[in-house]
């Protein structure tokens, strides 16, 4: 979700969303790892990355959903991997932890962990689709963002069957500045056409979800309890 497939052809991608507690661990700075350690040093304390990777999975866990196995490699055994994983490193799977360069994690951030990506690339790995899951803590955001070629379904999985997520959007201006169209938004969510002012909101419960076409802008956040 966070950065387009350049290609000729439009992929699908399928990401869940999850709850995670508001005293999170904050963690300051960019970090992508996982199959991307082998390209990169971290730029924070490889502690502070545990923490992050540790609750995530955690919530995961406690509500009944399961990683495959090279969610728990440590950099060391992601770098002694050999040419059977070279789909892993291809299509960048694993974890991500991202600031979106704010330096303000807490506020502006979001934990994944891709187990599917997509790409028309010639060769094994070519697939038209992708999946995440993403682990939103309260408070966080992520900011506005488009996708050039991916259409992507957000599915509000809800921790505990309490968590609802707010998405705000706007259309992409085709005049040539490629800003925020003042024109209504017309979205899917589960099938059910729903209309939106420029940055209206549409706010989803657990088990719903909304699909989001090319070129449309979207942020989204963690309603915060009332209760």
């Amino acid at each position: 979700m966070l950065g387009d497939r350049r290609s000729h052809n439009t992929y699908y991608s399928r990401e869940v969303v999850m709850w995670g507690p508001k005293d999170s661990t904050v963690v300051p700075h960019v970090v992508l790892f996982g199959a991307v350690f082998n390209e990169r040093k971290p730029i924070v304390k490889r502690s502070a990355i545990n923490r992050v990777i540790v609750e995530a999975r955690e919530f995961f866990a406690e509500n009944r959903f399961s990683l495959p196995p090279y969610a728990d490699w440590t950099p060391e055994e992601w770098r002694k991997q050999g040419r059977e994983a070279d789909e892993l490193r291809a299509t960048r799977l694993g974890w991500d932890v991202t600031d979106f360069n704010s330096g303000r994690f807490d506020s502006v951030g979001l934990t994944l962990f891709t187990l599917r990506n997509g790409s028309f690339a010639v060769g094994r790995c070519s697939k038209g689709y992708a999946a995440k899951i993403m682990f939103v803590r309260q408070d966080q955001v992520a900011p506005y963002h488009y996708h050039a070629r991916k259409t992507e379904d957000i599915i509000n999985r809800g921790g505990k069957g309490r968590g609802r997520l707010v998405v705000r959007l706007y259309l992409y201006n085709s005049d040539g500045n490629g800003g925020f169209a003042q024109n209504p938004v017309s979205v899917l969510c589960d099938g059910i056409r729903r209309e939106v002012e420029p940055g209206g909101a549409v706010i989803l419960g657990p088990g719903e979800s909304i699909t989001l076409t090319p070129y449309l802008y979207h942020t989204f956040l963690r309603l915060r309890a009332t209760v």
